[in-house]
């Protein structure tokens, strides 16, 4: 089945509220695009080199068929463009030429292109129209909802960071067919996390059989995931209270990224970190073994690792610049059952204890 034969809508009632359109074909997305920016004259394309040589010009295309001037912003592919060096250079260039507050920004590529786009949209004349057009699944499933945009510091993963909701979000999932094997396990660990935290039935959907680019439920799989992220968006837009629950897996993962230089991809990072904290709740008592065991095997089978081959007094230095981590401890979200977790605090003094029970 062609992956944008059967294209979801999803609404997010934030404010500004926004339709997130999963199952199209690239073509249809970018036209999706150039209507939601109708009102911007100038349109700001901001790609890493390798997407914009694979889908960039048809993208472009289709803006300036409906009318709109494109500049392009291309960065080099990698974390490492989540700076403020290329954050300070799409300003300097956006301010150069003149670009207003009704004029816009298109994010085409994975979550760091995302998140580069959203935190300079954020910023440049305290906000602009932000448009996201996913093409992995890991941004398509996480980070192009919710308006969550962010910057790496040296010390830490994310630590510059605004909330910026974008005007729509627009996935091409056809694109999908062509990603290299680490950046679909990318995508696959944060359904994952996903089904772990509140979907029981979707952890059964992966258990049972693979996921993968050639799934036939491949769009419903994703709307499903992303309908999830949506109710914890809707609920708590800003992270001030439930929707800390979507960082399961990630404390300790954004940790392992920092510690590896950036040198493992971050959903490799997220399932380590959620093998951890699963095995960490059995340890405490809080997940049935059966259970630790089950999310183990389905990491596994979606080829994803589940031990953390780095230093823990390493880990442990840079959990402590974590944006979890507050003046009494640092907070991890838990597993207690498949598609049940909750906040489980620990304190300074007892990690520790706490790393040795996730098997560090």
């Amino acid at each position: 089945m062609s992956a944008h034969k059967t294209p979801y809508r999803l609404h997010v009632g934030t404010e500004p509220a926004y339709d997130v359109q999963i199952g199209l074909s690239l073509r249809e997305a970018a036209m999706a695009a150039a209507s939601c920016l109708t009102a911007a004259g100038q349109v700001r394309l901001v790609s890493d080199e390798q997407v914009y040589a694979l889908y960039g010009e048809p993208v472009k295309n289709c803006l300036e068929t409906s009318g709109h001037t494109v500049a392009l912003d291309l960065v080099a592919p990698g974390e490492g463009s989540k700076s403020i060096a290329t954050w300070e250079s799409l300003m300097n260039r956006w301010a150069a030429d003149r670009l207003h507050r009704t004029d816009g920004v298109l994010a085409l590529g994975g979550g760091v292109t995302g998140d580069l786009a959203g935190f300079a949209a954020a910023s440049y004349m305290r906000g602009i129209p932000l448009v996201q057009m996913p093409t992995t699944l890991l941004a398509a499933v996480d980070a192009s909802v919710g308006g969550k945009t962010a910057l790496n510091l040296p010390l830490g993963k994310n630590l510059l960071g605004a909330f910026k909701q974008p005007s729509g979000v627009f996935c091409a999932t056809d694109l999908f067919q062509s990603l290299a094997d680490v950046d679909w396990q990318n995508g696959t660990a944060e359904l994952i996390k996903m089904a772990i935290l509140t979907d029981s039935d979707l952890f059964a959907r992966l258990e049972n059989r693979p996921f993968t680019s050639q799934s036939d439920d491949l769009t419903g799989v994703i709307a499903t995931a992303v309908g999830h992220k949506i109710t914890y968006v809707e609920a708590d837009a800003s992270e001030k209270g439930i929707r800390a629950h979507l960082n399961l897996g990630h404390t300790l993962g954004h940790a392992i990224e920092q510690v590896s230089g950036h040198t493992v991809p971050h959903g490799h990072a997220v399932a380590m970190g959620l093998a951890f904290i699963s095995r960490a709740a059995v340890a405490l008592g809080r997940l049935t073994p059966t259970d630790g065991q089950r999310i183990l095997r389905l990491l596994q089978a979606h080829h994803l690792p589940i031990s953390v081959p780095f230093d823990r007094n390493q880990l442990a230095k840079a959990l402590l610049n974590d944006k979890k981590a507050d003046g009494d401890g640092i907070r991890w979200i838990l597993p207690v059952g498949i598609g049940h977790c909750l906040i489980h605090s620990v304190a300074y003094a007892d990690l520790s204890e706490f790393l040795t029970k996730g098997g560090l």
